[in-house]
């Protein structure tokens, strides 16, 4: 019989309306969610989605 192995990995992934959305609404959903992985200490986001916000901010 072959063992399995399970990986729970909790990541969230965040667009720049819902980055944006997480500055300006507190207590959102997306603020919530953004606060949780402010809190874990990882964050990772591409250099499109980066890029993008600071042209929109």
């Amino acid at each position: 019989m072959t063992e399995r192995i399970i990986l729970e990995v909790d990541t969230t992934t965040f667009d720049t309306n819902c980055l944006i959305s997480a500055t300006l609404i507190a207590g959102s959903v997306n603020a919530q969610a953004l606060d949780k992985d402010f809190r874990s200490g990882t964050l990772a986001f591409s250099r499109e989605t980066f890029t993008e916000l600071v042209e929109v901010l």
